[in-house]
């Protein structure tokens, strides 16, 4: 047990707490941050944080909480799709193949890391029960449920690629497979985390122990909250996507937490290891499960299931398209991490023969499954980067949803209905699968571009209505910034 460098939790609690100080002294903290960080430090759910066992938090998927969404999807419409992940990693200063080439003890070491964390129930009992608890307007099925006990994690296997870079690839249901992607991403993170740190104590004869690497990561991350606080005038609400990138699951579970407490506009996490983790700590000290910093749990959608739809019906959209028909691969698709990769290559060759004339048909598709299984209307959200902005506006703009498909919405949500602007709302010409959706998601490319399509899209569509009778205007969302500077950069 324990990390990739060893034993991650902390025993000598005041000795952590001097370190994480002096490492946010050297990168210059004011008494603001110094004190906020100590206070931080002596929190009695912090030290628990700091001293579980490394076991306790490899009990859970390091899954983000949209997962569970698709995931009802996929139990109510695709019982019989099989999903292919393949995980590649492109941006790093150390490839995976060197690594298993090189520093045989790591690798296999990361493989047993690996085999414990995707060996677990994907929705034991206290991962449903914060879904109950912290995710608004989700509810775990019983046949979701039945399905995860059955089919559990795809297992993972790796392969050369003919560029040299070693690839993981998993394969099964539906949902087996989507649970490998940030639990194995994540991993991965660990891992070339862990081989940089091995490589420097070669080459500087340091030691450099998880404790350490904690100390540095909070102490750094208490500078950034306090920076953005500064700099980000009052307004944005702040999310935290940050599971499949985190250096360490307990610095995850603890950077939920400092953020929560402390990064101004606070609005909830993605991370379900995060809040349950925290929500048994709270439950452990006697302390009300509500209290602040906790949650809530947010979940819009992924690229994934976008891509399955998508590639389900490839040769529709094409058709769509062109008016030729095309020929459709079985019901099997391939999944990219993050995105990337995804097109299978029917798909791929359609996309640049047409660019800019694919109907998007899967993508719509997609999005209306995921309003019919589940997960309310009141923040309904567009994520239409998949094949291109432009396109899927223009789709969405063209394509009305049948009049079974709203009176279902409206039996499924009645409240939520009541107040959607598809019906507090209507345009005078009807309602198109625009109009459902009042929050729109980039997760590539410019957001400037992204905002501007999609504003100039409404405003056109509610030309001429009177200001009283229009909906509330779109809002935003940008889940691929880069760091502290890009998020002060974008609220300005």
């Amino acid at each position: 047990m324990g990390t990739l460098l060893g034993p991650s939790l902390v025993t000598d609690w005041e000795g952590f707490a001097v370190e994480t100080l002096q490492c946010a002294r050297t990168h210059g903290a004011d008494p603001g941050v110094l004190g906020r960080l100590q206070t931080f430090l002596e929190d009695p759910i912090t030290r628990h944080v700091l001293s579980l066992p490394d076991e306790a938090l490899e009990g859970y998927l390091c899954n983000d909480a949209y997962k569970p969404r698709m995931h009802r999807m996929y139990a109510e419409f695709m019982q019989g799709v099989t999903l292919e992940f393949k995980l590649t990693v492109r941006h790093s200063d150390v490839s995976l193949a060197a690594i298993r080439e090189k520093d045989l003890e790591l690798w296999t070491a990361f493989e047993e890391l690996v085999r414990r964390r995707l060996g677990v129930q994907p929705y034991p009992p206290a991962v449903c029960d914060t879904l109950r608890r912290h995710f608004a307007g989700f509810e775990l099925t019983q046949e979701m449920a039945q399905r995860a006990q059955r089919d559990g994690v795809a297992p993972v296997t790796w392969a050369l690629s003919e560029d040299g870079a070693l690839t993981a690839w998993a394969a099964g249901p539906a949902e087996a497979a989507s649970h490998v992607e940030t639990t194995l991403t994540q991993a991965v993170q660990e891992l070339l985390i862990a081989a940089q740190v091995r490589q420097l104590e070669r080459m500087e004869r340091v030691r450099l122990t998880p404790g350490s690497l904690l100390a540095s990561a909070l102490a750094r991350l208490a500078l950034g909250v306090a920076r953005l606080n500064a700099r980000v005038p009052p307004g944005p609400r702040m999310f935290l996507f940050a599971g499949r990138r985190s250096s360490s699951r307990r610095f995850l579970v603890l950077q939920n937490w400092y953020c929560g407490l402390h990064l101004r506009g606070w609005a909830g996490t993605s991370a379900l290891l995060a809040t349950a983790t925290l929500d048994g700590t709270l439950r452990a000290l006697g302390s009300r499960p509500e209290r602040l910093g906790v949650g809530p749990l947010v979940g819009t959608l992924a690229h994934e299931t976008l891509m399955l739809t998508d590639q389900l019906l490839a040769g529709y959209d094409v058709q769509q398209a062109t008016g030729a028909a095309t020929e459709q691969d079985g019901a099997t698709t391939t999944v990219g991490a993050a995105g990337q990769d995804a097109a299978g290559p029917q798909h791929a060759q359609a996309s640049a023969s047409h660019p800019r004339c694919l109907a998007q048909v899967g993508c719509l598709l997609g999005h209306l499954l995921l309003l019919a299984s589940g997960g309310g209307l009141a923040a309904a959200t567009a994520l239409p980067d998949t094949q291109g902005t432009p396109g899927f506006v223009a789709s969405a703009l063209a394509a009305r949803p049948p009049r079974e498909f709203l009176a279902d919405l409206e039996a499924r949500y009645p409240g939520d209905w009541a107040r959607a602007p598809a019906r507090a709302a209507p345009h005078p010409e009807g309602t198109v699968v625009f109009d459902l959706f009042p929050v729109w998601r980039l997760d590539s490319g410019s957001y400037c571009d992204m905002a501007d399509v999609v504003m100039t899209a409404w405003e056109e569509r509610w030309r001429g209505v009177e200001e009283g009778a229009r909906p509330p205007r779109p809002r935003f969302i940008h889940s691929n910034l880069e760091g502290w500077e890009s998020v002060v950069e974008l609220a300005r």
